[in-house]
Parts: structure tokens; sequence; C-alpha cells
């Protein structure tokens, strides 16, 4: 099975009442990247100052971008029989599927988070967030807390986990 490399940045904590306002998705077979997509969301609600400072972003920015149920039908097709993984994949699934869901869109997929598998494979390291992780694995991020960047990151940080452990011993984490 193929994977979607996914990130948000969001405008709060709790998938229900809060919404993303960034999406970056990667679709990798684990060695190569083989399509990817971005965009920001009008999440229609606030976006705390910490929030702004963090991701350099601005609601005068937002307001001018589409809703996710907008983009919903064009996002859905990046996560057909792919397993959806992420940095802290419990997160950004959460969020994802409560965004197709108030889009009347049924979302289910298998999970595999690169947080939990770099924990349990390499836990000599000393620090396991996508900052380090970059740095360890010598990959230049282009902007940080901006979803596709993020997004890249964790793909290759993927690739560079298949290609150390194996495919096999990788998906033996998939949920």
């Amino acid at each position: 099975m193929d994977y979607t490399v996914v990130d948000v940045e969001t405008n709060g904590n709790k998938p229900f009442s809060d919404r993303i306002f960034d999406i970056g998705l990667f679709q990798t077979n684990g060695v190569h990247i083989t399509k990817n997509y971005s965009s920001y969301i009008n999440p229609h609600q606030p976006i705390p100052i910490f929030v702004k400072r963090m991701t350099k972003v601005n609601l005068d920015t937002l307001q001018l971008q589409p809703n996710f149920e907008t983009l919903a039908h064009t996002i859905f097709p990046y996560f057909n029989q792919r397993v959806f993984v992420a940095h802290n994949v419990d997160f950004d699934y959460a969020f994802v599927k409560a965004s197709f869901e108030r889009s009347g869109i049924k979302f289910n997929c298998p999970k595999l988070c690169t947080f939990k598998i770099i924990h349990k494979l390499k836990p000599e390291l000393p620090k396991f967030n996508i900052g380090f992780l970059a740095s360890f694995y010598a990959i230049n991020i282009k902007q940080r807390h901006k979803a596709i960047s993020d997004a890249e990151v964790a793909t290759i940080v993927l690739h560079h986990l298949i290609k150390e452990f194996g495919k096999e011993k990788i998906d033996e984490f998939i949920y």
C-alpha cells in the first residue's frame, strides 16, 4: 500500500470546533514522491495570535481562500487506497476526518505515525520533533509550520525510515 503524508495547520486543537487553515499532502510509494497538493483554507474562524506568529499567516490572507467544503472533493482522492501518514498522526487525522465529515464525506484510512516510528526504532535520538529530524537527516525546511513544508519533511523522514528499516518493518506500525 502507498502513502499520503499530511500536515495541517489549525486554529486550535479541537477537531470538532476548530478548523484547518493550511493543508499539505504528499503521495509517495515510500521511495519517490508521486504527487503533492497544498492549499490555504478559509477557516471562517479567528486565528489565535500565537498561531499567527508561528505560521506567519493572517486572517486577511485566509479570507480570500476557499473553505474545506469547497476543496473536499479535490483533496479526498489523495487518500484513496493509501495509508494516512503524519508526524503525530492522530492530531492531523482527527482534523482531516472531522473536516471531511462536516463536508458530508465519510473518511476512514489506515494510519501511520512517523513520530511513533522514530521514537520506537531510534530511541537514542535526543528529540523526535520535525525540526530536529530535518536537521538529523539534513533536510532543508523551506518554511517551518507551513503545512506543505512540514509534510515534505515528514515524507523525506518516511523515505529514510523505509530505506533504513525496510517497508515491511515500517508497515508493521500501520493501525
